[in-house]
């Protein structure tokens, strides 16, 4: 074999090998960048006596959550499960209608920021019976919130 055919040969291989590792290198920065801005939504509920019954929508990670579609399930004896996009229909059909009690539902494409909250429910109950009464009723609801990253991953609770 010729040296130069041999010094060609080696030269090709150095640089795809050389390559392969920018292309590695890159692919693992990029996975990198895209966790160090991941969003991570959660559903807490606050139902402490003598103070109001909020559930919150939280963004505990730490890049903002992107919300693509926010729907409400409302399961009451009479109805079985059903799933409401409308939060006051939902709660009305499980009894939650009254004066004192606010909803909040987040809007499609709404940015919530890595720390940021949004109360999707607050009620303030006059009495620990009716505290016993919204505290029950809210358990008939389940929430389901499809949201995305900066990237575009897509994600759900």
């Amino acid at each position: 074999m010729k040296p130069e055919l041999v010094a060609a040969i080696f030269g090709i291989a150095l640089a795809a090998f050389a390559g392969i590792v920018k292309l590695t290198k890159n692919i693992s920065a990029r996975n990198r960048e895209r966790f160090s801005v991941r969003p991570f939504l959660q559903i807490k509920k606050e139902a402490e006596q003598e103070k109001p019954i909020k559930i919150i929508l939280t963004n505990s990670g730490v890049g903002p959550a992107f919300i693509d579609e926010f729907t409400v399930n409302a399961t009451s004896n009479e109805a079985g499960e059903k799933k409401y996009t409308d939060f006051h229909t939902a709660a009305s059909k499980i009894g939650l209608n009254g004066s004192d009690i606010i909803f909040y539902s987040p809007s499609n494409e709404e940015e919530i920021p890595a720390g940021g909250t949004r109360i999707i429910l607050e009620a303030n109950p006059i009495n620990s019976v009716e505290h016993g009464n919204i505290c029950r009723a809210i358990n008939g609801l389940a929430f389901h919130v499809n949201y995305s990253s900066v990237y575009g991953d897509k994600f759900q609770i």
